[in-house]
């Protein structure tokens, strides 16, 4: 049974349930709460005792998002999908500072899956259907043309 205000479990107790169902940023475990209909200052309380007994910490959030996708997402995707579940852009951005990412291989990885190989010569068409799918992606127009181009190998 999922617990809600109705069934007469405390704010508490329905915000530890929903915590170990899977992690949530702040945001996102308002807004649970919002709508199992629990007050404004019930909400509150209990944010700040999750956040004091390190339940709840959209900073380890984002760290462990981005170790879990950044091997196959861009750097922009991870960032819009941090900021959609409610983490600030700064918490984002010092989050993505400790981390690496080679979007070229990331890039080579979608052409070889495709079957094109980098510096390979492909018709303006597959080029332009190539270019747009790792655009929606989230990666930049240029990292995609030196890739594309064999600019970016180091050989």
């Amino acid at each position: 049974m999922r617990p809600s205000k109705a069934a007469g479990t405390s704010v508490r107790a329905c915000a530890l349930f929903l915590l170990e169902y899977r992690d949530r940023t702040e945001a996102e475990l308002r807004r649970k709460l919002c709508e199992r209909e629990y007050g404004e200052e019930e909400i509150e309380e209990a944010i700040s005792w999750l956040k004091s007994c390190r339940y709840l910490d959209d900073e380890r959030y984002s760290h462990r998002y981005i170790e879990s996708h950044i091997r196959s997402r861009s750097v922009r995707q991870i960032c819009a999908e941090l900021a959609r579940r409610g983490v600030s852009r700064t918490v984002i951005s010092c989050c993505m500072e400790e981390v690496e990412v080679d979007e070229g291989a990331q890039i080579r990885a979608f052409l070889e899956k495709k079957g094109f190989l980098p510096g390979m010569p492909v018709s303006r068409e597959d080029r332009q259907r190539i270019v747009a799918a790792l655009m929606r992606r989230g990666y930049p127009p240029e990292a995609i043309c030196r890739t594309m181009d064999g600019e970016d190998l180091d050989m």
